[in-house]
């Protein structure tokens, strides 16, 4: 076997086994009630638009470098990383703590054409896949909403909801200003050049710091992850009863 095709195949495998594991643990939750039906639609929903926005941020990557290098930009299913792309949307889906999740980043590549402005539009491209997810959800569910009790609220329309709900967190998420999210991206392009010498030394530690402050958060009660939630739940209602 060539030794190229070791690392290929593993990978597969890791990837194989994740997903037997996932695919049983939801069972076993499924089997025990302690999932519910929304919950399982909103993880779905979390999982097909990290693939959706993956996909369409390697098409704008495709466009942007020589049609030599276009081959090297994988496509979404190729970035697939157990822990951001399944296991951590379904701890967060589970325990009731929102929606989120990654891939793994794109390579660096060198762009043909924009410069910086082309990298900022591969990182926002994301974000503009999650706002027009939002912008379809909103449309169905006003189409198939006919103000039903909400225990029988039909599959379309609870589907559309959760749909256009989880794509509201993805985008939120996606605009904070922390590498290696999109927003820091948008960020650096605006920062003067003045600051980049500052902003370079703390750059590395600013993800970590917005985690450990969630985690403090979380710990001490202070109840900054739900004061978060409900601005993007009233955002997403905001957008549903645009026109009403």
């Amino acid at each position: 076997m060539p030794i190229s095709a070791r690392p290929a195949r593993t990978i597969q495998r890791s990837r194989v086994v994740v997903s037997g594991v996932l695919v049983a643990l939801l069972a076993a939750l499924i089997a025990a009630g302690r999932i519910t039906g929304d919950q399982i639609i909103g993880y779905v929903a979390t999982v097909a638009s990290l693939m959706l926005a993956g996909q369409v941020a390697s098409m704008v990557t495709r466009r942007q470098v020589a049609p030599a290098e276009r081959t090297l930009v994988p496509g979404a299913s190729s970035r697939i990383d157990p822990l951001g792309t399944l296991i951590v949307p379904a701890l967060l889906d589970v325990g009731l703590l929102g929606f989120f999740g990654w891939l793994r980043p794109l390579p660096s590549l060198p762009a043909q054409r924009g410069g910086r402005n082309a990298l900022v539009l591969r990182a926002l491209s994301s974000s503009a896949t999650y706002l027009s997810v939002m912008i379809t959800a909103a449309v169905i569910f006003r189409i198939a909403y006919h103000g039903e009790d909400v225990s029988s609220v039909s599959l379309i329309s609870r589907i559309a909801f959760l749909t256009g709900f989880v794509n509201t967190w993805l985008l939120v998420t996606s605009l904070i200003p922390a590498p290696p999210l999109p927003g820091s991206v948008l960020l650096e392009r605006i920062l003067p050049v003045s600051a980049w010498a500052r902003y370079a030394r703390i750059r590395p530690h600013v993800a970590k710091g917005i985690v450990g402050f969630l985690l403090i958060s979380v710990m001490l009660g202070l109840g900054t992850v739900s004061f978060f939630a409900q601005l993007i739940e009233r955002l997403w209602l905001w957008l549903l009863l645009i026109g009403s």
